[in-house]
């Protein structure tokens, strides 16, 4: 396996997280340490389809607040709190798994609308050729990286809002599936690892990118 050469038992760790759950850390959402980071691998969004989300935004603001267009993604696989150490190992899998990714990142996806609690999504079938190749590279990731195989079955989606108010996203997505059906070809343009600090101040996270892998011919948006 690709990671055997790299791991070693004392980098692994047993608890692999979902990226929807927010839980801030007993320092107010700052490291847990000098030495660790909270991390992810997502798909970030090609420059296309983020254009495309700044329309929506524009056309269908009300009731919404929005996530920044810069933050959007779509999470293969939430690591948590690292040690610094394991950093190298997932760039390596970043890069990987961009490679691996590449001869369906081209296949056109089509996202639907749905609101789930409170949140507002783009979810997608996942019975894709690119989200079938995701879901088992994202298993064999999390048994490599985090010891275990993957706990929650993966859910291909991109988080659009956190917080919406009234009625106006029912409508949104009445209007959106009529009007806005076209998505660009590539959605996504790569693999990134994340840094996500949850800052006392703001529910939202703040995300720093510590590795960007494009799909082999396409330029990253940042």
């Amino acid at each position: 396996m690709f990671y055997d050469t790299y791991m070693t038992p004392s980098m692994k760790t047993t608890r692999p997280q979902n990226e929807e759950i927010r839980v801030v850390n007993s320092d107010g959402g700052k490291r847990a340490s000098s030495d660790k980071r909270r991390i992810f691998l997502g798909l970030n969004p090609s420059t296309d389809t983020l254009t495309k989300i700044r329309f929506f935004q524009d056309r269908l603001s009300s009731g919404v607040r929005w996530e920044s267009p810069e933050d959007l993604h779509s999470t293969v696989l939430f690591g948590g709190i690292q040690p610094d150490r394991t950093i190298g190992l997932w760039k390596k899998a970043a890069c990987h798994l961009a490679l691996s990714l590449a001869p369906v990142c081209r296949i056109h996806l089509v996202p639907a609308w749905e609101m789930k609690r409170h949140l507002l999504v783009l979810v997608f079938s996942d019975s894709s050729p690119f989200w079938r190749a995701v879901t088992e590279i994202a298993d064999d990731l999390s048994t490599g990286l985090l010891g275990r195989r993957c706990s929650r079955p993966f859910w291909p989606h991109m988080t659009l809002s956190r917080k919406m108010t009234g009625n106006s996203p029912s409508r949104m997505i009445a209007t959106s599936k009529t009007d806005f059906a076209e998505w660009p070809a590539p959605f996504f343009s790569g693999i990134r690892l994340y840094e996500s600090v949850l800052p006392a101040n703001r529910k939202s996270p703040r995300y720093t990118i510590l590795e960007d892998c494009p799909f082999p011919g396409m330029t990253n948006v940042g």
